[in-house]
């Protein structure tokens, strides 16, 4: 069960657009947008969305697998291959047909009676990304002082759990914080770029592995190692925001005061952020998981500084030199 390598490659390639490929001739990577084939219609060859949604209407067939990451799947007519379909919803019509395997999320799947798996039926299941899904959850009605009110708690209980995690973290390894967060304040558009960088190829390598379902406990591996790195890199950003704000403060506050006033603002900010216009929201978070892995990578979980020091001659070499 797999699609080409060409199709792997043209990833790293083309993201951001569609594209044809040259051979196979048929296969096709759409990014960011819908693939359709129309009713009665046939195509030779794989086709991979990433981003978007894929419809194969009723009496059309695809000659080849399917691999839709991030979009729904809805399927009326015929897929000769595998389907592999890692996102919201995937419904099967009526007269749905898939020669190969389907592999989706337990969650998404929606078949209906009449429609025809001939091959394997893989349910993958995986951790979700989203820490506010490991709080406890409220179910209100989403309407008027219920819905902000629902926010506001679960923006408190984010806040909450965050800072006793930031506590327990800066307990155990103070030195390795604030040497992460002198690295956000000395390389930040470093720090913002190599996280733009791990973001991309974590996040793609992950999906790669799930997809092979045999590497699916090497992503979760990953997946923890990124998590891990975007909560130490947030905490250290919140250490480094409060220290500047507390520094002002008179003495006699607890040592971890900073710490407690940086990763509430820090939280808050990343709460609110829903509430900016346009795809503000969407900038505000992806700029801060940005800025939390590449500090951590950078400093390598704060245990070297960055940039690095330059080397320091022993006396030694001095007295040589001297000599000389």
């Amino acid at each position: 069960m797999a699609i080409g390598l060409a199709l792997w490659l043209a990833i790293f390639a083309g993201l951001g657009r569609g594209i044809l490929l040259a051979d196979p001739p048929q296969d096709r990577i759409v990014i960011g947008s819908d693939f359709v084939l129309p009713a009665g219609s046939q195509m030779e060859g794989n086709v991979m969305i990433i981003g978007g949604e894929a419809r194969i209407e009723a009496d059309a067939r695809l000659n080849g697998d399917l691999m839709v990451l991030g979009g729904s799947v809805i399927i009326d007519g015929m897929v000769e291959g595998d389907v592999v379909a890692l996102g919201p919803r995937v419904r099967l019509g009526t007269s749905a047909r898939v020669r190969g395997d389907l592999v989706t999320l337990p969650s998404a799947l929606e078949r209906s009676s009449g429609s025809i798996v001939e091959g394997n039926l893989v349910m993958v299941t995986a951790p979700p990304l989203d820490l506010r899904e490991l709080l406890p959850t409220v179910v209100l009605p989403e309407r008027g002082l219920i819905a902000w009110a629902d926010r506001a708690l679960r923006m408190v209980l984010g806040g909450f759990v965050l800072i006793l995690l930031a506590l327990i973290v800066a307990t155990l390894f103070p030195g390795p914080v604030a040497q992460n967060a002198r690295t956000l304040e000395q390389a930040p558009m470093a720090s913002l770029g190599i996280g733009m960088l791990v973001l991309l190829l974590g996040v793609l390598g992950i999906l790669i592995l799930v997809i092979t379902i045999l590497g699916i406990p090497l992503a979760l591996i990953a997946l923890g190692l990124l998590i891990g790195a975007f909560l130490f890199g947030f905490i250290s950003f919140g250490h480094l925001v409060g220290t500047r704000l507390v520094s002002s403060l008179p003495s006699g506050w607890p040592p971890v005061t900073p710490l407690l006033v940086g990763v509430a603002i820090v939280w808050l900010l990343w709460s609110l952020a829903d509430l900016a216009p346009f795809c503000g929201g969407f900038v505000i978070h992806l700029a801060l998981t940005a800025l939390a892995l590449g500090s951590t990578f950078l400093s390598r979980f704060g245990a070297r500084p960055y940039p690095p020091r330059p080397a320091v001659p022993s006396e030694t070499q001095q007295e040589g030199t001297a000599g000389g």
